[in-house]
């Protein structure tokens, strides 16, 4: 019996970037096509704040808490990645990582033989955290110009 990956996600980005909201909403997307999908919350503190609101959408959640995914739990995350795909049945994951993770490393620990024999990394979306130009210093050297119409 020949066993085929399922797809990995990868949900990155600083703190307020949007992570959980788009997590929902591919949530709601893949229940909606009938996947069973598995959700890996990475938080640097001890609780998951996210991880209950992605359990109503999610067949089976587990949290990777206490320390960032790249650096003090990666074991936890291979760990993670079989408990889900063996034992829960899951046919898409997605990890939402905390606002720490350096998305290089985190990608380095679901590429390795073991785990890329369970999950096939398919995308990395890392969401970035607007800066208005008035709160930057960048903003001194950024003019508006008003719409000029042509004739």
């Amino acid at each position: 019996m020949t066993f085929t990956p399922v797809p990995f996600y990868i949900l990155c980005g600083s703190l307020g970037a949007g992570k959980t909201t788009l997590l929902m909403r591919l949530l709601e997307y893949w229940k909606a096509q009938g996947r069973r999908t598995g959700v890996l919350m990475n938080e640097a503190g001890t609780v998951s704040i996210d991880g209950p609101r992605a359990g109503t959408l999610a067949e089976q959640v587990m949290n990777l808490a206490g320390g960032c995914v790249c650096c003090d739990t990666k074991e936890d995350l291979s760990w993670g990645i079989a408990q889900l795909v063996r034992d829960h049945g899951s046919d898409v994951l997605i990890l939402e990582c905390s606002g720490l993770a350096d998305p290089a490393e985190v990608i380095d620990a679901v590429t390795d033989a073991y785990t890329a024999r369970l999950a096939s990394l398919e995308r990395v979306m890392a969401l970035l955290h607007p800066v208005s130009t008035e709160e930057s210093h960048s903003g001194a050297y950024v003019t508006t110009q008003s719409a000029v119409p042509m004739s």
